[in-house]
């Protein structure tokens, strides 16, 4: 790749320093714009063309989870930098189809040119702690226990969600979402709400903040299998596609 356009949204000056010197040192020519609000870097999408996008995933202003799923349609390879590698964040990432994801609060900086060298060619390019979420230890027992509705059920459950509520964004009767939650409760061995909240944010979908229970950005995995579900299939593709299992028949 001859003189990329990368674009680097970050709110830290630090880290943007970081990311500016690894990009330019990597690719000789390369025309970086660094930005500070995802509101900027929509403006710049919207009249530049970019080939690598760089995210520090942790913005002052909120999840940038959210603004990856709205850009996402532009044709670029993105690289993000988070320090938050929870299952949540990971199948969220991948349901993206994130290139290259940098840990880096467990790896060094140096480890940048990695990504870089991925994007370069083609390949994908995950720090190991990201990938530990989503192919081993407790994630992979809950991934296995399973099935794919029911890790959907427990991701909204986990966020404190009602029936209601539940019902409306799995697109079933009350019925069968207070069904698929008494269900899910005695797979995991809950004994109420509050266990599978902890559960939750033991596994990364959701935190506890100021202000109460949190989601990570959700919303990424909830459209996806909204637009699944409109479509006659058994099971929803996108679930099972992140869960590492074959769509039925």
């Amino acid at each position: 790749m001859n003189a990329p356009r990368v674009l680097i949204l970050s709110d830290s000056p630090l880290v943007a320093e970081v990311l500016w010197s690894r990009a330019s040192a990597r690719f000789p020519g390369a025309h970086c714009q660094h930005v500070a609000a995802t509101k900027v870097a929509a403006e710049f999408l919207a009249t530049q063309a970019v080939d690598i996008f760089v995210l520090q995933l942790e913005l002052f202003e909120g999840d940038g989870l959210d603004f990856l799923r709205q850009s996402r349609s532009c044709r670029m390879r993105t690289l993000v930098i988070s320090g938050c590698a929870a299952p949540r964040v990971a199948l969220s990432l991948r349901a993206l189809s994130v290139e290259a994801v940098h840990d880096f609060r467990r790896e060094s900086f140096a480890k940048l040119d990695d990504a870089f060298d991925a994007l370069d060619c083609g390949r994908r390019h995950w720090s190991a702690s990201f990938n530990e979420c989503l192919f081993g230890g407790e994630a992979r027992k809950i991934r296995h226990q399973l099935a794919p509705r029911e890790q959907m059920t427990f991701a909204l459950l986990a966020t404190g969600l009602g029936e209601k509520s539940l019902a409306d964004h799995l697109g079933v009767t009350r019925s069968s979402a207070r069904s698929l939650s008494r269900d899910l409760h005695a797979r995991l061995e809950a004994h109420d709400r509050r266990d599978i909240e902890r559960l939750g944010a033991r596994l990364g979908y959701t935190r506890f903040g100021k202000d109460g229970l949190q989601p990570f950005g959700l919303s990424v995995l909830i459209d996806e299998y909204r637009a699944q579900s409109r479509r006659p299939a058994p099971l929803p593709a996108m679930i099972l596609s992140l869960c590492g299992m074959k769509t039925e028949e």
